[in-house]
Parts: structure tokens; sequence; C-alpha cells
């Protein structure tokens, strides 16, 4: 977890210097970038994708689209949701994360699945969305849901960073 934090952090520095727009570009313009971002997205899971980005009031962002014109959103929740504390670090269903956060379960979208959801490995669901306000979650304007495995971040934001800040793979780990 505490690798995680630091990571996260560096990420934030990083947008905010370069701006949304710019590594938005970045990542777009560059393999590697746009495989580490594209992994965080999709997740870990062996037999599919464990992760997702949601963008509502749409719903599910299909991943070649979160890869592309969204990608400037998924950079903005990676940003906004660690440095407002919009996620966990818990084993929980998605329901319980939500009663955990104090974010209301109804009225969520049924494509959501969030009653559904169990407990895996960490799940982490990060949100974000202007004018926060959890009480009002499912109507915010914008909002913006990645959901991903906690280990499959901390390993692909590692990466990416060495990459984007040293130009290498080399001695990442």
């Amino acid at each position: 977890m505490s690798d995680l934090v630091v990571l996260w952090s560096v990420f934030v520095h990083v947008y905010e210097r370069l701006g949304k727009e710019q590594l938005a570009s970045i990542v777009r313009s560059d393999e590697c970038l746009t495989s580490d971002i594209r992994q965080i997205i999709e997740g870990s899971s062996a037999t599919g994708p464990d992760g997702s980005f949601w963008h509502f009031p749409t719903g599910l962002i299909p991943l070649e689209e979160a890869m592309g014109a969204e990608v400037i959103h998924v950079l903005k929740t990676l940003r906004n949701g660690f440095a407002h504390s919009h996620w966990l670090f818990q084993d929980l269903s998605a329901f319980d994360y939500w009663a955990a956060l104090g974010w209301p379960t109804e009225p969520a979208p049924p494509e959501f699945h969030l009653h559904d959801r169990p407990a895996k490995n960490y799940m982490m669901y990060i949100a974000d969305a202007p004018r926060w306000n959890p009480q009002n979650f499912w109507q915010l304007d914008d909002l913006r849901i990645l959901v991903t495995p906690s280990a499959t971040l901390r390993y692909f934001l590692q990466l990416f960073l060495h990459y984007l800040l040293n130009g290498s793979r080399k001695n990442v780990f």
C-alpha cells in the first residue's frame, strides 16, 4: 500500500506539471505508455478483463474508446480519485466498498452490477466527478469510475512512471 501511495503521488505531480491534454497526448503517442494505461483499465485476470472504465451517463466505455478519446478522462480520474481520496484499499465487495465510503448504492445503474460484484483481491473503485457530492453519487454530472485491482494499478503505474520519467523499461523492479 505504501508503494502505491508514493507512486500515485508522483503520478499526480506529473499530471499537474504536464497538464491533462499534454499527458493524454504523450500516452496516445507512445506504445509503452498506452500499454500500461490499457492494463490498468483492463485489469489482470487471466480469464478476461476484471477492470473497466465507466463514464456516466453513458456507462461502460469500451477499452478501445477508453484508450482513445476517453484516455484524458481516465487520467483525470486517476489524478482526482487519488487526490481527493475517492477510493479505498480494502478487500470488500463493491456494495460494501460503497457503504464504507458513504456512497449511496441506489439508484446504481443495473449494468454496473453493484450488488453482484464480490470482494476480489483488493479491487479498487476510483471515482471522480465535478462538484463532488457523495450523497448524490449516481446523479453526479460527468461521473467517472475506474475499476482495477490494486496490484495491477501499483505494478503498471510504476512501469508507466519509470518509462515516462526515464525513457526506459530497464531496472524497474
